[in-house]
Parts: structure tokens; C-alpha cells; sequence
């Protein structure tokens, strides 16, 4: 049985991945690096013998995947009717972290881990506490 075969296609460098921003489920255009990224991926895919006759072609519904997609079919000869939309694809939400810049949501995380440790700290600290002190909460009558 032969196996179909898949190529899975990043879209192409955005203005926000140039500045190191998380997109998320938000968009940002391709910069003329993504341009020409999709450019080189067709003519690669052209040059393998890729195209509408021997393969289909999905996307996301993303702006940036759908123009890396267009782009693509440009190269094979094709117009971007050749490429059908799926939902699925689509990117995730990346919640509060969305067009933060990569440094400040490493910040963000390393003070909240630190703050989970501590936190994780103190309670070890009080259970270890309260297993040594007894059932009167440590105090005795014995000096």
C-alpha cells in the first residue's frame, strides 16, 4: 500500500517573527524575506514534480498562511484556487502572551516560576512544620 505523500509548510517570516513577536491567532503580513521563502518552497516543490495533478494543497485560514500558500502555487503555475481553506490548520491562541516580544514572556515566566517556587517552598515548609510539631502545634510543657 503506498502512503500519500505530505509536505506541512510553515508560512512564511512575518513582521511580527522578525521583531520577535508571538502571533498567536492574530496576523501579521509577510515580510519580503516570507516572500521569497514561498518563492524557493515552490520552485523546490516544482522541481520535485509537485503539483495540483499530483497533490492537494490546504491551508490555513490565516492571512500569512494563506499568502504563503498563494504564493507557492504562483511558482507551480497555479492560481491560489488550486488551495482549499481548513479551519484546523488554523493557529492556536497563545492567550496573554500574544504580541509580547520573546524576552519579555521568558521575564514574565521566570518571575512567575520563581514565584510558584517560592510558594511550593512555603508549603513544604509548613507541612514538614506541621508533622513535626504534634498534635498542641509544637508547644509543650517541657521547657
Amino acid at each position: 500500500m503506498d502512503l500519500p505523500e505530505i509536505y506541512l509548510i510553515r508560512h512564511g517570516e512575518t513582521e511580527w517573527n522578525r521583531a520577535g513577536r508571538w502571533q498567536g491567532d492574530l496576523d501579521s503580513p509577510l515580510t519580503e524575506t516570507g516572500r521569497t521563502q514561498a518563492a524557493r518552497i515552490g520552485a523546490a516543490l516544482k522541481n520535485a514534480g509537485v503539483g495540483p495533478e499530483t497533490h492537494r494543497f490546504y491551508t490555513s485560514p490565516m492571512g500569512r498562511a494563506r499568502r504563503t500558500a498563494a504564493l507557492i502555487l504562483v511558482a507551480l503555475g497555479q492560481s491560489d484556487a488550486a488551495m482549499t481553506e481548513d479551519a484546523r490548520l488554523r493557529e492556536i491562541s497563545v492567550g496573554g502572551s500574544t504580541d509580547m516580544i520573546r524576552a519579555a514572556i521568558r521575564a514574565v515566566t521566570a518571575a512567575r516560576g520563581r514565584a510558584l517556587h517560592g510558594l511550593l517552598r512555603r508549603r513544604a515548609w509548613r507541612r514538614k512544620f506541621r508533622r513535626n510539631a504534634g498534635e498542641d502545634g509544637g508547644i509543650s510543657g517541657n521547657a
